[in-house]
């Protein structure tokens, strides 16, 4: 049975919201209060309040959890950035091997028009040679033909 019936738990937020802020607060070993210590008025006293060596101890878990808590939005900021310098170097490659590509199609159409130019000129050469033929065979006495009689 609970020691006092009208007491509530927390609820989870409002629990890990002071599981939080206990961690954040430095370690301070307690005092026994049953301990009679006897009250003084001397001058010279130090009244300071003790600052503890070591820090309260913590989990790994809720480190990261409020590191990333508090720490997401340049987090997003980085990865956005990282994401869009890698789709302009993308960008820039793909730009280079496209320009590469037309001058290298560029270079192979200049080849085809040289190889269309010298096709022309022996067609040309060829039609000369055709029509001095043609005018050569309109001069020339046809021979008399000579028939090969089968066996």
């Amino acid at each position: 049975m609970a020691r006092n019936p009208s007491h509530q738990r927390k609820s989870k937020p409002h629990l890990a919201a002071y599981s939080r802020e206990i961690r954040k607060q430095r370690y301070e070993p307690t005092v026994d209060e049953s301990l009679n210590f006897r009250e003084t008025s001397m001058p010279g006293e130090d009244l300071s309040e003790p600052v503890p060596e070591k820090r309260r101890p913590t989990n790994t878990k809720a480190q990261i959890e409020d590191y990333i808590r508090e720490n997401w939005v340049p987090w997003a900021i980085g990865i956005m950035g990282v994401v869009a310098a890698f789709f302009f170097v993308d960008a820039k490659v793909n730009f280079s091997r496209l320009f590469d590509n037309d001058a290298h199609q560029e270079g192979r159409i200049q080849g085809t028009e040289h190889d269309i130019s010298d096709i022309e000129k022996k067609n040309a050469e060829q039609d000369l040679a055709i029509q001095s033929n043609s005018i050569r065979l309109e001069y020339v006495e046809p021979k008399e033909e000579v028939e090969i009689q089968d066996q």
